[in-house]
């Protein structure tokens, strides 16, 4: 949701094309081993946004790169911007919160999907 007067979006996890599973919080996404949960962004200045999500690792496996990327769509089911970003060193069961920005104008997104590009 949109916060003007703040130029901050909160993402509503309800309307995210990304399927919960029963394994992961409510309002999180599971990819995975992978939970991604308690998603923002806030708009810094012209088009360029602020992102910041909580990635945790539910396996019994130590991770030392994870890549992924989450892409925002419209009512419509267009796609109107992408982020992406890395975590390092993400070990069992630990949770870690990855800060990165996106140059795509995501103020009118409905939806999004997280994809994980590379783990290791």
């Amino acid at each position: 949701m949109w916060d003007v007067r703040n130029e901050k979006i909160l993402i509503d996890p309800v309307n995210s094309q990304q399927s919960q599973s029963s394994e992961a919080p409510q309002g999180s996404y599971k990819v995975g081993d992978i939970v991604f949960s308690d998603v923002s962004a806030k708009h810094v200045l012209n088009n360029h946004w602020n992102i910041a999500v909580n990635v945790k690792n539910t396996s019994a496996k130590n991770y030392s790169y994870i890549s992924f990327t989450i892409s925002f769509f419209d009512g419509n089911g267009k796609r109107v911007g992408t982020a992406q970003d890395t975590v390092h060193d993400l070990n069992a069961n630990e949770s870690k919160t990855a800060t990165f920005s996106s140059i795509d104008d995501i103020s009118s997104y409905k939806t999004m999907k997280f994809q994980i590009n590379v783990i290791k």
